[in-house]
């Protein structure tokens, strides 16, 4: 956020200077220069982030994700604008394991949930749904659903692509890294249009930690 923060406040320097009579124009060149090195330097920063996620540099260990979507939910109501959002969990009883680094789909969870408070701000009804699924091989699917407006149409099919974003003051990354978080753990995520209105956005997880040998190994399972 720190380039891009910095690149947006050079530009509206920028168009503050051109009203000028006569315009700055050596000085909005100079901010216009440094903007433009911000968000080079940004693209570095996400390219980094997407290398390291690649690698999977990360530990990974057995985690039931329904206690981890249980703390996630509870960590996103803390200083929400809206303290009558509705916090509903949908998981089952029984442990649902998945190899996985922890920290990453914590950030994945936590990701969605705190889009989808913020695009709840102006419903009337705020309910947010944790979601977890299991299939007979293992493999989990982890819902975040909403009563807010839902996703514009225009972007659906890009809404995971970097600086894509539906928030007026977002950045249009969170998704991106998610799905690069997601895809590297051997799932995939995904959003869709709630029945009643809103939106929910699934992602899946293999039980064995992502990669060639866990997806057939999970296939094992199921045979």
């Amino acid at each position: 956020n720190q380039p891009l923060a910095a690149a947006s406040a050079l530009i509206q320097g920028s168009v503050r200077l051109l009203d000028y009579d006569p315009p700055e124009i050596i000085e909005v060149r100079d901010a216009l220069g440094l903007a433009a090195d911000q968000v080079l330097r940004a693209g570095d920063i996400i390219r980094s982030l997407r290398s390291l996620v690649a690698k999977g540099s990360h530990k990974r260990e057995l985690q039931d994700i329904g206690v981890l979507l249980r703390e996630v939910g509870a960590l996103s109501m803390l200083g929400m604008r809206h303290p009558d959002i509705r916090l509903i969990y949908e998981i089952p009883p029984e442990p649902c394991l998945a190899i996985i680094d922890r920290v990453q789909i914590q950030q994945v969870v936590f990701n969605l949930t705190r889009n989808a408070m913020e695009a709840m701000s102006d419903s009337p009804v705020r309910n947010l749904t944790l979601g977890l699924a299991a299939d007979l091989s293992g493999w989990l699917t982890v819902s975040v659903q909403d009563t807010g407006p839902g996703v514009d149409p225009e972007i659906v099919a890009r809404l995971f692509e970097a600086f894509v974003t539906t928030k007026s003051d977002g950045m249009g990354v969170g998704l991106s890294i998610s799905r690069t978080i997601v895809e590297e753990h051997g799932g995939k995520i995904w959003s869709e249009t709630a029945p009643d209105g809103g939106a929910i956005f699934r992602f899946t997880l293999d039980p064995f930690g992502g990669g060639g040998d866990g997806r057939r190994q999970s296939n094992r399972v199921a045979s």
